[in-house]
This record gives C-alpha cells, sequence and structure tokens, in this order.
C-alpha cells in the first residue's frame, strides 16, 4: 500500500505515451500514485513507469487491449491491491482510426465503440465502488470531433459524443455520492499520432495553426494540467462540463 494508503491513486488508460503519458507524469508530480497503462507491455509502458517514479511516485503498470472486458478489472484491481484504493481515473486510451462515413465497415464502428464507449464503461462500472468510497473524480478524454465536422472523423467523432453523453449522464447519477465526472476535448496536440497524421497528410499543420487563435498546437502537459485540476479538490464543483483546451479552435469564427 502506498504511504500507508494514504497518497491519492488514479487509475490512467491509454498512458504509454502522448496525452496520457503527460496525465500520468502530472499526477504523480502533484502526488499521486497511478496506474499506467498500455495496449502491450513495450518500452513506452516502461519508460512511463520510469517517468512517474522520476516525480517520486509509484506505478504500477496494465497492458492490455481496453476492448476486452477483463483489461478493466486488472486495473481496478492492480490500483486496489497495489495501493489500497482509488480516487480518480483518466480514461484517455482511444483510437485515431481516420475514415470517411463511407469507408467505415461494421469492423471499424466496432473498434471505435469497444475502445471509446465501452472501454470507459466497463472500466468506470469497475472502478466505481472506490471511487464513491473515496468521493473521487473521472475524467474522459473527448475531441473537438466530438462537437465539430472533421474530415475523416464520422465514427471518432460520433464515439467521442457519445462518451461525453455518459459522462453527463454519470456526472447526474453518481453526484449525490460524492463523485464527480468530467470530460476534456482537446484541440490539436502534439502527440506522436498527431505528428503521423501531418506526415501522412491526414492533417494539414498551416491549416490548423491558422484555424486557431492562439497560433500554435498544443502540448500534451496542457492536457495533463487541466486534467489533475479536474481530479483535484480545487474542481470540487465541477461536474459533467466539457473542458475545451484547444487554444481558442472550437470559438474562432474565421474573421480576421
Amino acid at each position: 500500500m502506498s504511504a500507508e494508503g494514504t497518497r491519492p491513486v488514479a487509475v490512467v488508460t491509454g498512458s504509454s505515451s502522448g496525452i496520457g503519458r503527460a496525465c500520468a507524469v502530472e499526477l504523480a508530480r502533484c502526488g499521486w500514485d497511478v496506474v499506467v497503462h498500455g495496449l502491450e507491455a513495450d518500452a513506452g509502458l516502461a519508460e512511463t513507469v520510469e517517468l512517474v517514479g522520476g516525480e517520486g511516485a509509484a506505478a504500477a503498470p496494465v497492458a492490455g487491449d481496453m476492448r476486452e472486458p477483463a483489461v478493466a478489472q486488472a486495473l481496478v484491481r492492480a490500483a486496489v491491491e497495489r495501493f489500497g484504493r482509488l480516487d480518480g481515473v483518466v480514461s484517455n486510451a482511444g483510437t485515431g482510426l481516420t475514415k470517411t462515413f463511407a469507408e467505415l465497415g461494421d469492423d471499424d464502428w466496432a473498434t471505435l465503440l469497444e475502445t471509446h464507449l465501452l472501454g470507459a464503461t466497463r472500466l468506470l462500472r469497475a472502478a466505481r465502488p472506490h471511487l464513491v468510497a473515496a468521493r473521487g473524480a473521472v475524467v474522459t478524454m473527448s475531441s473537438l470531433a466530438a462537437g465539430r465536422a472533421l474530415t475523416g472523423r464520422a465514427g471518432y467523432g460520433a464515439t467521442k459524443a457519445a462518451l461525453e453523453g455518459l459522462t453527463r449522464q454519470l456526472a447526474a447519477e453518481w453526484a449525490p455520492d460524492g463523485v464527480r465526472v468530467n470530460a476534456i476535448a482537446p484541440g490539436t496536440i502534439l502527440t506522436p499520432l498527431v505528428r503521423t497524421n501531418f506526415t501522412r497528410g491526414l492533417l494539414d499543420e498551416g491549416q490548423v495553426l491558422q484555424r486557431t487563435p492562439l497560433g500554435r498546437l498544443g502540448e500534451p502537459r496542457e492536457i495533463a494540467t487541466a486534467a489533475r485540476f479536474l481530479l483535484s479538490r480545487d474542481a470540487s464543483y465541477i461536474t459533467g462540463q466539457t473542458l475545451s483546451v484547444d487554444g481558442g479552435w472550437s470559438i474562432w469564427g474565421g474573421w480576421s
């Protein structure tokens, strides 16, 4: 058990790189122990464990596909067995599948739904009793595409919108138990996936910068600090909200 069970504990899915890793490291920096997660037990997950340890926190790694129901159970079990508690969840695991509606097959829809919606649902269902005991908090990771039409994001955006809907429903349902549930909708954040999309021509960096009032791409740590805030007592009167962290992208009317 971590420091005799006195340190808060979070599960952060999809934390072997990018935004998830930044969330795990930020929470560690602020005194949390973390259950970290990746699709595979690879070098990326090991590096996240090392980075969390470098902040003076403990990390419990769990590898597996969030489409598999057993993985959600394993994540919660790791928190309870290793640290004796669970105070927060960052449901960040996702797939960056980019296809038009016409290109999406049933297998694609199954992947998107299982990863974005059912993966989060199973995790939060398993975590609920522990979050109630801790009067804890949840952050789900949505997207600009949940509320805006973006090329090639029909399935991605629809399933992220469903995740936002789940976030609001759980915020209302769990509020009497003292558990808060919020979402973050990141803008274009400079993650390995975004770099790949730039390289493959799936995303035009110049257009993104022109469309973003702050005129730059976001950094993973900027999403992580928002997630840490929403999990903290400083956000104790905030629930059921989607926080856009996008450099002003979602409010820009295009006039100059």
